[in-house]
């Protein structure tokens, strides 16, 4: 599964190994290690960790843990089965759009919420020359870069709904 965002902004910076742990069925289990998603905004503001977050999303995802989103598992679920997902997309579009979905969702990459970083950033001439050795080891361990494939960006969002769940948990 890849969770879809609103009031959101975040960077998955690809080139870390996937540090995320899952059990025998594929479900999450932990982070160890670093995390590949940084700079997480939420309404444009740091992600604050000492803060409690609340997340909408259908039962699929928190109630039956569909698509390996196990860290949902044990969180407070406000409200319960509102309405289907589809009805939902419905009315928003009836509702706030006016029945027409516009130019502002035409873009299929999306409306930059989620930024896919393929490359480390490169080191000042400085830092290189002070952090030689450190360069050259972090160097080895990097994979080739690219785009991030669906198995990467999954794991990369398993990260975030475990950042997501410690908060919540807080």
């Amino acid at each position: 599964s890849f969770m879809q965002v609103s009031g959101l902004t975040y960077e998955i910076h690809s080139y870390i190994p996937s540090s995320v742990k899952t059990d025998e069925s594929g479900n999450f289990v932990s982070v160890e290690g670093e995390y590949r998603v940084k700079n997480v905004l939420v309404g444009g503001e740091p992600l604050d960790l000492s803060k409690t977050y609340t997340l909408a999303s259908h039962n699929y995802m928190l109630i039956s843990c569909g698509g390996g989103m196990s860290m949902f598992k044990d969180c407070n679920i406000v409200s319960m089965e509102i309405m289907l997902d589809n009805q939902a997309l419905i009315e928003y579009i009836s509702d706030n759009l006016g029945g027409t979905v516009g130019e502002e969702y035409s873009d299929p990459r999306g409306s930059g919420r989620i930024t896919v970083v393929a490359e480390a950033p490169a080191e000042t001439e400085a830092n290189e020359e002070n952090e030689a050795s450190a360069a050259d080891s972090e160097e080895e361990k990097m994979p080739s870069t690219g785009g991030a494939s669906s198995a990467e960006i999954i794991g990369v969002m398993a990260v975030f709904a475990a950042l997501a769940l410690a908060v919540r948990k807080r």
